[in-house]
């Protein structure tokens, strides 16, 4: 019961969305339950000396109640702006900027960032569609046979849609990374699967662009769940390179141009384009393989993939790159030969993390436990 406790009394977000916890009752009806305040992130770009909690809290009660700074404004590991968590009404209208006087009596604006606003159906009263986007009260349209007076019509010939283990259409065929060559696919369509509306930032800080890891989840059961979870998003994976598959790659087509690269068991390469018109980055999805022996492909692949564009790397690379990355276990210098190779010949650095720094432990007590950084994400200079 304590750890439920601190479960429900957490705030917890996907795709910078805050997830709703309840506890489990038999009579739970998630289609009444009527959201009255949400918790939101805002970034507001402030003098460092009103960073402080009090200041901060002060400062965002005017839009909410403020309820914590993030990690990195507590420690001031960054300086491009301060983050607070404020929860708000649902209808309250959110403003672009807000005033404060500071210490010299002077009016200070402050410019806000939300990384989400909240929608609220004024029909439904349900969070996530506006108005104009309710199915409420719709009636739907219902194939039925038509009738016929004992005349058989031939029937047309029905076209089907190739569809994956996944239970996605295919887009384009995945194709194999080659050390002679790379050849570059255009994903040219969302899956028709997928066509009705919205899960994590993902490795990459991108809202819009997600990359799953370790799905546990049956082939046969893929379809279903991305629909719900993503709805009206475009994916690509590995299933076709790796029994069940063990990389999903998700984006919003309103958001970002895909183009896949390369795909093995090992990693998805993509080029990503901004539809803003930002400027493109190369975005490389990894989740390698446990044993050394099997992850020489893998770097051998990223070296032939080597570019000077923007590149990132993202992932579960299954190994550490450095003797303090591991505690409760010796680190041999054969097992971070390969990747600090790989990362010397593709001009990678370690991009600095906020948060634990073991993404990884073995579960078992005692002297027996070992903790080890295996997921990180790498950037060469251009990025």
């Amino acid at each position: 019961m304590e750890s439920r406790d601190k479960v429900l009394q957490g705030h917890y977000f996907f795709d910078s969305k805050p997830l709703i916890v309840k506890p489990w009752d038999q009579d739970l009806d998630m289609d009444k339950e009527e959201v009255q305040v949400v918790p939101i992130w805002i970034q507001l770009k402030l003098n460092f000396k009103y960073w402080s909690e009090k200041a901060l809290f002060k400062i965002m009660s005017q839009v909410g109640k403020p309820i914590k700074r993030d990690y990195a404004t507590t420690c001031r590991d960054k300086i491009q702006f301060a983050r607070v968590m404020v929860e708000v009404p649902m209808e309250k209208i959110l403003p672009d900027h807000l005033f404060f006087m500071d210490e010299h009596g002077e009016k200070v604006k402050v410019d806000l960032r939300y990384e989400w606003k909240p929608t609220l159906c004024n029909k439904c009263k349900m969070v996530g569609h506006a108005e104009v986007e309710c199915r409420q009260g719709k009636s739907r349209k219902v194939w039925v046979q038509k009738q016929t007076e004992g005349v058989v019509q031939p029937q047309k010939e029905t076209i089907a849609t190739e569809v994956d283990q996944e239970g996605f259409q295919r887009a384009l065929r995945p194709i194999r990374v080659r050390a002679d060559s790379v050849e570059q696919t255009q994903i040219a369509n969302p899956f028709d699967i997928l066509q009705n509306e919205e899960m994590v930032e993902t490795s990459v800080n991108v809202t819009g662009l997600v990359g799953l890891l370790e799905h546990k989840v049956k082939g046969a059961n893929l379809g279903k769940l991305y629909q719900r979870v993503f709805t009206g998003w475009c994916f690509t994976g590995n299933v076709s390179f790796h029994k069940g598959g063990r990389i999903v790659v998700a984006w919003k087509p309103g958001s970002f141009t895909v183009s896949v690269v390369a795909v093995t068991a090992q990693l998805i390469h993509c080029h990503v384009t901004p539809i803003s018109g930002k400027n493109g980055f190369y975005c490389t999805f990894v989740y390698a393989f446990n044993e050394c022996k099997q992850r020489i492909e893998l770097w051998r692949d990223l070296k032939v993939l080597n570019t000077q564009d923007p590149w990132i790397m993202c992932g579960d690379f299954n190994c550490v790159i450095a003797s303090n990355e591991r505690i409760g276990a010796p680190v041999r210098q054969a097992e971070i030969n390969d990747i600090n190779s790989c990362m010397h010949v593709c001009s990678m650095e370690d991009v600095k993390s906020v948060g634990n720094m073991f993404t990884w432990n073995n579960k078992q007590q005692g002297s027996a436990r070992v903790f080890s950084k295996l997921d990180r994400v790498l950037a060469n200079p251009a990025w």
